[in-house]
């Protein structure tokens, strides 16, 4: 399904029946439906497939901003005929998240924000334990950033070792196919589009940050992270829950980054209760 709306067509997908849920992006692919189908049972799943991400969604090759992916959404949620949703976003879908709560307040009602970070200019925590932890993912930053410029470059090898950093060590470990999934579904259909265009499309990710904003957010939230996570930092979790006014942060043990494939029914559990306000007299 697609809506006509600033400057282009956006392409959604809706499984599912109860309050509006918005979970982009990816939404026409099968680990988003495979994703979907953990909250259909309670809510209606709206999917949308983001600007230059591999979906189906088409506008002009011109800029755009995580702002503009956050007013397409709305575009859809209006499309729709609601008001407002619940928001759950996923690494770079929860900037989405961020600057939809931030910008269109009235849209969002809870906002559940996962594996991700509030943009660039991290600072480490003070704590000395989450300080080893820090540095221990500090240790790969390096070797990450070498598979991702190999990958843009086009090499396989370099899309695998990309892979590789979406999941948890000891998930690796038990099932190697963890890898093959993240090179299907999720680094090898942006990484081959042109160069010009995924290339867009990770630059609108890196010059994103809420930073100075997040206080702005009025939804009550949920922080998520793992410390499995190889690709976000300790502390950028840290940062959501602190300067959210109405932040509840639960850490779950041994889950990595992309927990659509790795985890989806323990981490949709949580979201799940967070939705049903069970996590409220945290907050």
């Amino acid at each position: 399904m697609q809506v006509q709306a600033n400057g282009g067509y956006i392409h959604y997908e809706v499984v599912g029946e109860g309050p509006p849920l918005l979970m982009p992006s990816h939404a026409s692919t099968t680990r988003w439906r495979a994703v979907a189908a953990e909250f259909a049972g309670e809510y209606t799943v709206i999917g949308v497939d983001f600007r230059d991400a591999a979906g189906l969604t088409r506008f002009p090759p011109e800029p755009f901003t995580i702002e503009d992916l956050a007013a397409d959404c709305l575009a859809v949620l209006r499309a729709l005929g609601y008001e407002r949703a619940h928001f759950v976003g996923l690494s770079h879908s929860a900037l989405v998240g961020q600057a939809l709560a931030i910008e269109h307040p009235e849209g969002v009602d809870r906002l559940a924000l996962t594996m991700t970070t509030p943009g660039h200019d991290a600072h480490r925590p003070d704590d000395p334990q989450l300080r080893a932890i820090e540095d221990q993912k500090l240790t790969v930053e390096d070797e990450v950033g070498e598979a991702l410029r190999r990958a843009q470059a086009g090499d396989p090898e370099g899309v695998r070792r990309a892979a590789e950093f979406l999941y948890s060590q000891a998930a690796v470990a038990r099932d190697p196919k963890l890898v093959d999934a993240g090179v299907e579904q999720v680094f090898g259909p942006n990484f081959a589009q042109p160069p010009e265009v995924r290339g867009r499309f990770w630059a609108v990710i890196g010059r994103f940050t809420s930073r100075g904003r997040l206080d702005r957010i009025r939804s009550r939230t949920l922080v998520v992270t793992g410390s499995g996570d190889r690709l976000v930092r300790l502390d950028d979790a840290w940062t959501l829950w602190r300067q959210i006014p109405q932040a509840t942060l639960v850490a779950l043990d041994g889950v990595g980054h992309d927990w659509w494939i790795e985890a989806p029914a323990r981490v949709a559990a949580v979201v799940k209760q967070f939705l049903r306000g069970s996590f409220d007299a945290d907050a």
